[in-house]
């Protein structure tokens, strides 16, 4: 590697850091802007949506027990997991197995869908009560304050500057930390399941 190209690496390296820091001070200051209730309430939903990731965990399982069960009658062999044997596979455990498999995955979109609403509309909530906020400052001070904007200026400070900062950056926050949990626990449940295979 020359030395102009290390730089570069380098230079991408420093500049992924930044990106990373500004969107942790975004959302850093976007948090602030919560009540102490309102960041409860934030919490509480953020906890419901994450513990949805144990159906996912369950359905994941439950296809992996499936395709241990497919090898078994394949190879003729016995499998063990966790010390206990698993059984032939039959029509009635095959299709039990892929039933409670398709039910968890239906059970996890539908609830995951009605959180999601919940979040919304808390987040929707929240942002008209801000934006109420913007707004009273703007229009109730002096003629002076409100000329110092211009209309599209108003917009912005009303509307999309406080839609971002609460349903972008917090909603944002809220996908990134449910799905890093999920990936997190199905890669620790692949460790304890076979750690060779999950690092290999």
């Amino acid at each position: 590697m020359t030395l102009p190209m290390f730089s570069r690496w380098l230079g991408r390296q420093r500049g992924g850091e930044v990106e990373w820091k500004s969107l942790l001070r975004i959302a850093r200051t976007s948090w602030s802007l919560l009540s102490k209730n309102e960041k409860w309430f934030f919490i509480i939903r953020i906890v419901a949506r994450m513990s949805l990731n144990g159906l996912d965990i369950v359905a994941v399982g439950l296809m992996g027990l499936l395709g241990a069960l497919t090898a078994t009658g394949l190879s003729g062999q016995r499998l063990n997991l966790f010390g206990y044997e698993i059984p032939q596979p039959s029509a009635e455990n095959v299709v039990l197995l892929v039933g409670a498999v398709a039910f968890l995955f239906i059970l996890k979109g539908g609830l995951g869908i009605l959180l999601a609403r919940w979040q919304a509309i808390f987040l929707a909530a929240v942002e008209i009560k801000n934006s109420a906020k913007v707004t009273r400052y703007l229009f109730s001070g002096s003629l002076t304050r409100v000329k110092r904007y211009s209309r599209a200026e108003i917009g912005f400070l009303v509307e999309t500057s406080v839609s971002a900062t609460f349903s972008g950056v917090l909603g944002s926050m809220t996908t990134l930390l449910i799905d890093t949990g999920l990936f997190l626990s199905i890669f620790v449940m692949f460790v304890v399941v076979d750690w060779t295979a999950a690092l290999a």
